[in-house]
């Protein structure tokens, strides 16, 4: 994917795209943004694009230009273009919004169009009405507001038929105030029985009037399951929101500490609908902690988690704090948290050991973010964490914030290169349905994922499988290595079956075992734990 970013870097890349950027057959996607000083080079992109159609994606967001000399020749690309599969525009340029519909509308392969600054007009809305009734390949669709909110809804009346209508559309983002509350109704009672419209997330919410009303007819209709409402609740109040499986985070920075912000806290097992919770934990650490792990403990939809801690006065080097083992036990128990977000200061050295040996051995957490962390809470650890962190197979990325020592980086470069390692397995397994069964490569980051639920399940939503579907296809292509001389031969020790010579003592040898032995052998043992270059050499 490649990306432009700001106007020297474009300039410069367009200067000499005869010989750089557009000669690639290579290259699939590009995205603009920012100040574009120099306006004869979008004609050059253009230009290039229209007699070189082969990116998948193109974006251009929020890029300061007077596009109306362009907005011909940007139709005339969007319409003839075969290859582009993705389309972003960030524009309230009326002409340029209406050039990109025609365009989309004689289009035959953009799959995923996104607009944002959308403004309407009765001839803008009427071509998305028709692209949402009539263009049967494009599977999600992104249109968010710039108008004043709650002044336009006439406007975009037309487009709720076709939307009850349409069978082709998976995924669909639209401004709250797009609609008058009675349009709403009628397409939020209609959404539980369409089976193609999988989730339609409503934007813009925290200055909607009718929340609540928003909230009840969402649970009346049945269809809160199949909404993500972009709503950021105030807590200092009430708690009343999180009873709408639509709202999805709760972030408690703003809730008064003590007392208040505890009982807020001891709530939340009552919000299973919960993804997304950030915390503060500035004082009364143990109290805090404890109804956190209780959360935790129930949490059945939490997939995010950050935490800001903060620890008053010195801190001895080796000292434990009783309430920061009671956080790392319950997110380690979680079979639901993937991503782990911890902004931490005052903490012991013997804290940041605790942190690295839970994260080592969680099965769970892909992406940690540590900030704010001192030098030596990084150091101590990034040398814990690097001791045995070949064995994780789940953290795919890991960053951080405030340095290390000069003789740390031996350290830091073993756990860079397991989570490069781990961060290509699931884009590896998510091409099972495509690649053929004889495709080691697949297969091997299959066997692995399958040990593990929450890579699973992000190989499923990266294949847009459901997950029976997916089961299907991880068994049918394992099927073939789960005998002894299946997998000897698929990791190439034998050519077709497994012989071993007599022991001398008599011990049992490997052609010996039974199905049931193999069978416990292989809880221990998967096809990416013989090195290629290993059994090559042995061949050789």
């Amino acid at each position: 994917m490649f990306s432009v970013l700001g106007h020297a870097t474009a300039q410069l890349l367009l200067k000499r795209s005869k010989t750089t950027l557009w000669v690639s057959s290579s290259l699939k996607g590009l995205h603009l943004w920012g100040r574009i000083t120099n306006e004869r080079m979008v004609g050059t992109l253009l230009n290039t694009l229209l007699h070189k159609p082969t990116l998948e994606e193109l974006s251009f967001e929020n890029i300061t230009l007077d596009w109306n000399p362009y907005v011909q020749a940007l139709k005339e690309y969007l319409s003839s273009t075969t290859a582009l599969k993705v389309f972003t525009m960030s524009t309230s340029n009326r002409s340029l919004q209406r050039a990109v519909l025609e365009g989309v509308l004689e289009n035959t392969s953009i799959e995923k169009l996104s607009l944002s600054r959308f403004k309407g007009t009765e001839e803008n809305t009427a071509l998305v009405s028709r692209i949402i009734r009539e263009k049967r390949a494009i599977p999600t669709l992104s249109i968010l507001s710039s108008d004043d909110p709650f002044e336009q809804h006439s406007l975009y009346d037309c487009w709720v038929q076709p939307l009850i209508q349409n069978d082709v559309l998976v995924e669909v983002t639209l401004s709250v105030s797009m609609l008058h509350t009675t349009k709403w109704s009628d397409f939020l009672r209609v959404l539980p029985t369409k089976q193609n419209l999988k989730m339609v997330n409503l934007m813009n919410t925290s200055s909607y009037p009718k929340i609540r009303w928003l909230c009840t007819e969402l649970k009346d209709s049945g269809s809160e399951e199949k909404v993500y409402l972009g709503y950021d609740p105030d807590f200092r109040q009430s708690t009343e929101q999180l009873h709408c499986k639509a709202i999805w985070g709760a972030n408690l920075w703003t809730v008064q500490p003590g007392d208040h912000l505890l009982a807020v806290v001891r709530q939340l097992p009552n919000f299973q609908g919960l993804r997304v919770l950030g915390i503060p934990i500035r004082s009364d650490h143990m109290r805090l902690s404890l109804a956190l792990a209780e959360f935790l403990r129930s949490a059945t939809a939490l997939h995010t988690l950050d935490l800001r801690i903060k620890v008053n006065g010195p801190q001895q080097a080796n000292a434990q704090n009783p309430w920061w083992k009671i956080i790392l036990e319950s997110i380690g128990r979680s079979k639901t948290v993937k991503n782990l977000h911890l902004t931490v200061s005052g903490m012991s050295i013997q804290d940041s050991h605790d942190l690295a040996d839970s994260v080592k051995h969680n099965t769970c957490i892909t992406e940690l973010y540590l900030g704010c962390t001192p030098k030596a809470n990084n150091t101590a650890f990034f040398r814990r964490l690097s001791q045995g962190i070949e064995e994780n197979y789940t953290l795919a990325s890991l960053k951080f914030e405030g340095g290390l020592d000069a003789d740390c980086g031996s350290h830091w470069l073993a756990v860079e290169e397991t989570t490069w390692r781990n961060s290509g397995l699931v884009p590896r397994a998510a091409r099972i349905k495509q690649a053929s069964k004889s495709d080691r490569y697949v297969t091997r980051a299959v066997d692995r994922v399958s040990r593990y639920p929450g890579l699973l399940e992000e190989v499923a939503r990266r294949a847009k499988l459901d997950q029976s579907e997916l089961a299907a296809l991880v068994r049918d292509r394992l099927m073939a290595i789960q005998s002894l001389d299946g997998f000897m031969g698929f990791v190439g020790v034998v050519k077709e079956r497994v012989m071993c010579h007599s022991a001398e003592d008599g011990r049992v040898q490997l052609d010996d075992l039974n199905e049931d032995c193999w069978r416990h052998v292989r809880r221990y043992l998967v096809a990416d734990d013989v090195r290629c270059d290993t059994v090559e050499l042995h061949h050789a």
